[in-house]
Order: structure tokens, then sequence, then C-alpha cells
């Protein structure tokens, strides 16, 4: 099977990406809590190192996945930045700039997908993007992304999902031979 990793990278992507839309699922509902409330921080941060799985495990060429793991370097670094009180003005910009890097990553691999995956995933790197490109934008041009983040990731938990078991069913016939 072309692009297929082994089975324990695609098992542990797979269980990556159901937590990482779980989390951000209760990182973005806790998002009315003001900025450096100690909880909705570090769920965001649990959410984008369980994301370094699923890059690493998900399709997409490697130079998708650097960009991707800029996005998650930049928004842990913006996590951290407000659990030390740092003011919303000074690393929602920032965050906001990782935003693009998220895009280009979740673009490609979407692209890739094909399906309700695709369209599901373009329909995100939109609103990332206009987010990330309209100055001082309000939240709620943000909103859309609360509800197609996680909606992405277990969509792209469920590919994974099937990609497992046909690498599951592909060894079985090996070793039936």
């Amino acid at each position: 099977m072309k692009g297929v990793k082994n089975l324990s990278s695609v098992t542990l992507a797979m269980y990556a990406s159901y937590a990482a839309a779980l989390l951000f699922l209760a990182h973005f509902s806790m998002s009315l809590l003001p900025p450096e409330r100690l909880l909705p921080n570090l769920i965001a941060v649990c959410a984008h190192l369980v994301t370094f799985l699923v890059i690493a495990g998900f399709r997409g060429p490697q130079w998708t996945r650097a960009a991707g793991y800029g996005w998650l370097v930049i928004s842990l670094y913006a996590d951290n930045m407000a659990l030390n009180g740092v003011a919303p003005q000074i690393f929602l910009p920032f965050r906001q700039g990782g935003y693009i890097s998220a895009a280009v990553w979740i673009a490609v691999s979407s692209w890739q997908a094909g399906g309700m995956t695709r369209i599901a995933g373009l329909f995100l790197v939109f609103d990332l993007v206009l987010y990330s490109l309209i100055p001082h934008a309000p939240l709620w041009v943000l909103s859309p992304t609360f509800a197609l983040l996680p909606l992405w990731f277990l969509m792209v938990g469920f590919l994974l999902a099937k990609e497992r078991k046909q690498h599951v069913l592909l060894r079985r016939e090996e070793a039936a031979l």
C-alpha cells in the first residue's frame, strides 16, 4: 500500500486524532473564559501535544508535516505565554501567525485524503487563513473553526482506522501465505 506507515504509527496517530478532537472541543468550549485561566490553556497544550502524533502518522509530504510541526511549536509557545500572564494583545497575533502554518498542513493533508475530509479541511483552512489575515479580527470570524477542527480530527481518525484495518488485513494475508 502506497504511503502506508507501520501499523504502530498509524494506530498511535488514530488514537491521537480522536484525543485531539476531544481536547480541541473541550478547549473551544472554554474559550469564553479569560485567556489567562489555567484549565483551558492546559487543555490546549495537551491538544497540541497529541497533534504531534497525528502529524507524524497521517499522510502528506514531509514539507507539509514541517508546517504542521511549526504550527504546534508556535501554538505551544503562545499557550505558554498565556499561562504566564502575557497580555492577549501580544500572544494572540503570534498564535494567529501559526494558523497559516496549520492551514498549509491541513490543506495538503485534506486534499490527499479526499471525500468529506477534503471538504471539511478546506473550509477549515479558509477560516484559519481568513482569521489570520484580518488585522484585529473579531473572534466570531474564527467560530467555524470551533466545530470544524474537532470534526476534521475525527474524520482523520476514521481514515486512519480504515488504513489500520487495511494494514492488519494485509498482514493476515501475508501470514497465511
